[in-house]
């Protein structure tokens, strides 16, 4: 705050005493991602937020700014999670206010629910920011195509939107969508589309097991001998 003279300090006492105190809170580049996670899984939403407090200003009045590279970590910021519209204070999830939410063995029924996160300061009574994300459920897994108990490529035929077609299957690092429509098969690593440069997944036991160049040494051994 500042008096007649435009001094940062003087005779105005405020709320706490404390008015030469600035606060930045800033959501930092990574807001809560969208989540796209298998029935039965685990998914969670994190909001990483950066919160400074500075006593040092720069500049002359009326232009005088708070100087935060000088500042001090600032603790104390709260997080309220919500089901939907953040606008509707029912929708609040009970007991998540920290930073992440993580929801546990999500089923179908959760498909396509919005999570929300307000986050608010105590030191910056200015600063509220809402942040949501999207969770995809998919229902059809991996091990259903690759053992053959759901046709993927027919499945995505009839419907291209659903989850399974954003899913590389065999590792091989094409999707499963992107291989029906190319028609190499998304449940052979060694199959890809004509001139595909995607890079496979080397984690995958799929990909790994296979032997894509015929030497009699499976994909996942010439990766570890680096051969």
């Amino acid at each position: 705050m500042i008096n007649g003279s435009g001094d940062i300090a003087g005779g105005y006492d405020g709320a706490n005493g404390n008015e030469i105190l600035a606060t930045e809170v800033i959501v930092d580049q990574a807001p809560p991602m969208d989540q796209i996670v298998n029935s039965g899984s685990d998914a969670t939403f994190t909001a990483a937020v950066t919160a400074i407090n500075s006593t040092s200003y720069s500049g002359g009045a009326p232009s005088t700014m708070p100087d935060y590279t000088t500042g001090t970590p600032a603790p104390g910021t709260i997080y309220q999670w919500y089901l939907g519209d953040p606008t509707v204070p029912a929708n609040a999830i009970a007991g998540e206010t920290n930073a992440s939410l993580t929801l546990t063995s999500v089923d179908s029924s959760q498909d396509g629910n919005e999570y929300c996160v307000v986050i608010t300061h105590p030191d910056n009574v200015c600063f509220t920011q809402t942040e949501c994300a999207i969770l995809t459920v998919i229902t059809t897994d991996c091990s259903q195509v690759i053992d053959g108990t759901v046709d993927v490529c027919a499945l995505l035929a009839a419907n291209p939107a659903d989850p399974i077609g954003l899913e590389d299957c065999d590792g091989d690092g094409e999707t499963n969508l992107d291989e029906c429509n190319a028609g190499s098969d998304p449940t052979d690593p060694c199959s890809i589309p004509s001139g595909s440069s995607a890079t496979a997944d080397t984690s995958n036991p799929i990909w790994q097991a296979a032997d894509c160049d015929g030497d009699g040494e499976t994909n996942g051994t010439e990766d570890m001998n680096g051969s």
